[in-house]
């Protein structure tokens, strides 16, 4: 969904009542389209406590994972609709140096090293990604066009050829035989007219698909939602954590493992790779 923003670590600037709109980032990559970056799904996240922020505590050097301690204290009010209490913690986040792939997938996880300790006060989030039922409420209310539905213009891609200045957005193409990791082209096409009203092209339309995900929003899309719905975007450190509670949650009651050795833990790329 975005031009990759910036991931913005622990010790993000979060105003004190802060809402936080809860998106799933998502992998776009175009050569010359990396502003029309997208996130493949998102949420709103929530409003925060009354000093809602997160602080960072770096280990003096790189280790193991340890455990997630979460916060014993009761949400201070009613979740509001649709939202679910995170109540906060301190966990282990970020990525060792790999011992090979560097240079290709741990490319990703350069801003993230090493591993360390994070304190996170509690906070509300959407129970679900945002979908395209309330993305459409959004846009009726406000005429809002997200970037993917804007004309890139010639300044911001220089060198660019006028033919490739289109409206769209990236969309995963599977490759349907062995391919290399050093080229995301080959698993990732611009296709024109593609935008959140048509998944996969201007062919595509959303019908039946009312209550999915949204997809192909930029980072200023899920802003400007995130604002019109009294919200705010999570942190990295609060998107972090809400992972490790709903894991954790899943793992007491039986219905998943909770072992960050395992694949479960690995971003699941569908295709054909060497």
């Amino acid at each position: 969904m975005t031009a990759k923003a910036r991931k913005r670590k622990v010790a993000d600037r979060i105003p004190p009542d802060g809402k936080r709109v809860r998106w799933t980032r998502g992998l776009g990559l175009a050569w010359i389209f990396t502003l029309l970056l997208v996130t493949l799904a998102w949420m709103v996240t929530t409003r925060g406590s009354s000093h809602a922020h997160a602080r960072t505590k770096l280990a003096a050097s790189a280790g193991p994972f340890g455990p997630t301690v979460a916060n014993s204290a009761p949400s201070p009010e009613t979740a509001p609709d649709g939202m679910v209490w995170i109540p906060g913690g301190e966990f282990s986040m970020g990525a060792n140096d790999p011992p090979d792939m560097d240079e290709v997938g741990m490319k990703a996880t350069w801003d993230a090293r090493p591993i360390h300790r994070v304190y996170v006060d509690g906070f509300f989030m959407d129970k679900t990604d945002v979908t395209n039922a309330q993305f459409a409420e959004f846009v009726k209310a406000t005429g809002y066009v997200t970037i993917a539905e804007q004309t890139p213009k010639a300044g911001d891609f220089p060198g660019a050829p006028p033919e490739n200045l289109v409206p769209g957005s990236v969309v995963f193409s599977p490759p349907d035989h062995a391919v290399r990791l050093d080229n995301h082209l080959q698993w990732w096409s611009y296709i024109p007219g593609a935008n959140w009203k048509h998944p996969t092209g201007p062919d595509s339309n959303l019908d039946g698909t009312a209550n999915y995900p949204v997809v192909h929003i930029a980072y200023a899309d899920a802003e400007a939602y995130a604002k019109w719905a009294g919200k705010r975007l999570p942190t990295e450190a609060e998107w972090n954590l809400q992972r490790e509670v709903v894991l954790q949650a899943n793992h007491s009651c039986g219905a998943i493992p909770f072992d960050r050795t395992t694949s479960g833990w690995q971003i699941r790329i569908r295709g054909r790779f060497l």
